[in-house]
């Protein structure tokens, strides 16, 4: 509500405006009862944005998208479709939406976590710190202890369970209960972790919830079959997206060329073709990363900073626009603001 009031408000003082090309993001079609990250928009809600998008914008191809950006001839009303992660429900809810709108997309995945049961391991932990005892009935641990680089850590879950407070919060917004506090800080800690210790942690914080029922259906990410499944018309393609989805910057140089190089031969295993878009996990890269990513033989990136694409845009680090669970005409008026801000 907060977010089309602010629109609202901002779109009564534009004049009509040049459209700017753009490059939107998604992560899950689905809906889902706790979601602080805002990664998922509802299959009704995502018909709404794909029925905008043919009105009002020209959807191509992403590897059209950059070509166009070198040759200097991207139409400004311009818009590329993305997905990152690998969700199942990009394959059963996104991809008959995307078939019927007839707009091309890329989905970049993340290698190692196809064909893996549960949750990928964010979407759990929310799940388990902001939700998981009320919506159970359980009891609620006070402490959480895990070993964090070789160290005993302990996390404050404060006193009570999780409330429809702690569910419905956004990480956008500033934590006000202990528990929110709480998973931020163990969030930030799992994420910086080898991908080895931090399953360790979350088998940890997993035991202490034993009613706990790791997610099935859409909330994992797809197998290998369902990937060639997803990509089987040629509507839909793939890029890299490393494969244990580190933050790249924190990683020394032979991590990072195994995850950006071990995730891309993946992709051409699956594609049956060369691939040449990556997208940088959390959106964080340097020069290094960078380098790396072209060393590899990608021959575009992108990245997680909003905005619209320019043709001086650097096609290693291609803007993107995170599109949340918006209707239809919140997600125009959305749209009209990323052009005046370009």
């Amino acid at each position: 509500m907060e977010i089309r009031s602010a629109l609202d408000t901002l779109i009564r003082k534009l004049q009509p405006c040049r459209a700017r090309p753009v490059i939107l993001m998604y992560h899950r079609v689905a809906d889902t009862p706790i979601d602080p990250w805002e990664l998922a928009v509802s299959p009704d809600r995502f018909a709404q944005q794909l029925e905008v998008l043919r009105r009002v914008r020209q959807p191509m191809r992403l590897a059209e998208f950059v070509d166009r950006i070198r040759n200097g001839a991207l139409p400004d009303n311009a818009v590329a479709v993305t997905f990152d992660d690998g969700y199942a429900d990009n394959l059963v809810d996104a991809k008959p939406l995307l078939e019927a709108a007839g707009i091309p997309t890329t989905v970049f995945l993340a290698t190692g976590y196809l064909g893996r049961p549960g949750e990928y391991w964010w979407d759990e932990l929310a799940t388990l710190i902001l939700g998981q005892a009320d919506l159970l009935g359980q009891t609620s641990p006070r402490t959480l202890e895990l070993m964090i680089g070789g160290t005993a850590t302990a996390f404050d879950l404060g006193p009570w369970a999780p409330t429809l407070e702690d569910r419905s919060w956004r990480a956008s917004s500033e934590p006000v209960t202990p528990r929110q506090c709480a998973y931020l800080d163990i969030r930030s800690a799992l994420r910086d972790l080898g991908e080895d210790e931090r399953q360790a942690a979350m088998e940890t914080i997993r035991s202490s919830f034993p009613a706990h029922s790791a997610g099935r259906g859409s909330n994992r990410a797809m197998t290998t079959s369902e990937v060639e499944d997803l990509i089987a018309n040629g509507l839909i393609t793939i890029g890299a997206h490393t494969v244990t989805h580190p933050a790249l910057t924190d990683l020394a140089d032979t991590a990072s060329h195994r995850e950006i190089g071990a995730s891309k031969l993946a992709c051409e295993a699956m594609l049956d073709a060369p691939v040449d878009a990556f997208a940088y996990p959390y959106g964080e890269h340097n020069d290094n990363v960078r380098a790396i990513v072209e060393g590899a033989g990608f021959a575009y990136a992108c990245s997680t900073q909003p905005g619209p694409v320019r043709r001086s845009s650097d096609l290693f680090a291609l803007p993107r626009i995170q599109v949340l669970d918006w209707d239809g005409d919140v997600f125009e008026k959305a749209l009209r603001l990323v052009s005046v801000g370009g």
